[in-house]
């Protein structure tokens, strides 16, 4: 890692993709360059793969965050390198089962998330959390580092992945309830849903295959809901599936 002793010359306005912050990703069959507001990084190819991390030195931008942010992507190559995607969903936790509910800025997750705390439910994550193959058969879900604005709760969680009973699409409607979505759609809704590798031409064979192969293992629906639905009730009907399972 290196500092920068001057700002990078891009417009920040560059950075907003649908009114979320999103680093510039650049991509050659050799290397990925990653340019963000505060930081530019590059990940050379390779057994190992090989990162340098370039950081501007502004009293101003906190250098966690720009760590943060390289992070972000290069856990999205990782993950999808082992078979997995790490997805912008809001991850629970109940009765030693996961739930992923994936969703862009202001579908709900936080809103969820804090509604199935207050009910007890762990939670992994508000904003970003991975899923990958588990020993044998199914998905496991896992936490990230950056936990959204909600936070991690490790008081409720172990470090370790938890089995994935049921992934839903979130949707704001009238009261609760689940639709079914075909594999192929609920496929192509994964590939959006997966940051930064769903833009890179490279590994779009790669993506689509695992979103191909969790849609075999693992239901998916989508959930049409009113902020104010009670937690239980989203929890009643998700049971519904993995008692049926």
């Amino acid at each position: 890692m290196c500092e920068f002793t001057h700002p990078i010359p891009i417009d920040p306005q560059v950075f907003l993709v649908d009114g979320q912050y999103t680093p510039i990703i650049e991509r050659t069959p050799k290397q990925l360059t990653i340019t963000g507001l505060d930081f530019q990084a590059t990940i050379k190819w390779g057994t190992p793969a090989q990162a340098i991390l370039g950081i501007s030195h502004e009293e101003h931008q906190p250098r966690l965050g720009a760590i943060e942010n390289f992070l972000r992507v290069a856990s999205a190559y990782r993950v999808l390198s082992k078979g997995g995607l790490l997805l912008h969903s809001a991850g629970l936790v109940v009765d030693e089962q996961a739930y992923l509910f994936v969703g862009r800025s202001g579908a709900g997750k936080t809103t969820l998330t804090r509604k199935a705390h207050q009910a007890g439910a762990g939670i992994l994550s508000d904003d970003i959390n991975i899923v990958l193959p588990a020993e044998g058969e199914g998905f496991q879900a896992y936490p990230v580092p950056f936990a959204g604005d909600f936070g991690q709760t490790p008081d409720l969680l172990s470090p370790g992945g938890y089995p994935l009973a049921t992934l839903c699409f979130l949707e704001q409607g009238g009261t609760a309830t689940l639709e079914p979505l075909s594999k192929a759609a609920a496929a192509a809704r994964l590939v959006s849903a997966g940051p930064f590798v769903n833009t890179d031409p490279y590994q779009a064979p790669d993506l689509l295959e695992v979103a191909t192969n969790l849609v075999r293992w693992v239901p998916v629906r989508k959930l049409i809901s009113r902020r104010e639905d009670d937690f239980d009730l989203i929890h009643a009907l998700l049971r519904e599936i993995t008692d049926d399972r």
